[in-house]
């Protein structure tokens, strides 16, 4: 066979494969996007409910808390293990600052407390790492 007939069929191969290897790196890549912006997407909600709901509230009585509690297992599904380990921490002082509806006038601050405070910013760094380490 002739040179010239084989490096011009080398080239039509590669002309012919080439777009579809590009095609589909390009179609993994932008699937990976996407999952991660779903992802982001997804924290970036769970955080941010939990941390209004928590920075807003003076006093839980019990329909808070059990609402405070779907925002902490929603936060649980898509958190890191950081942000769990915080949580785990912080979830027993928020236990104990419930109200019976009856005490609802009572305004405990348990973001006051020491204790309350340093867990709630050791959460919220936990999670504002998480949310940013999708940004780098």
């Amino acid at each position: 066979m002739d040179t010239a007939l084989i490096v011009a069929l080398i080239t039509a191969l590669a002309a012919i494969i080439t777009p579809i290897i590009t095609a589909f790196i390009s179609s993994k890549h932008s699937e990976k996007l996407k999952k991660l912006d779903l992802i982001y997407n997804a924290k970036l909600d769970a955080y941010t409910s939990f941390a209004k709901a928590l920075t807003l509230s003076k006093a839980f009585n019990t329909e808070e808390y059990n609402e405070i509690n779907k925002l902490i297992n929603n936060v649980f599904v898509v958190a890191n293990q950081k942000v769990r380990s915080a949580l785990i921490i912080f979830i027993p002082i928020v236990d104990n600052h419930v109200l019976s509806k009856e005490d609802a006038d009572i305004q405990l601050n348990f973001l006051m407390n020491v204790n309350g405070s340093e867990a709630l910013m050791r959460v919220l760094d936990a999670m504002s790492e998480d949310l940013n380490s999708y940004t780098k």
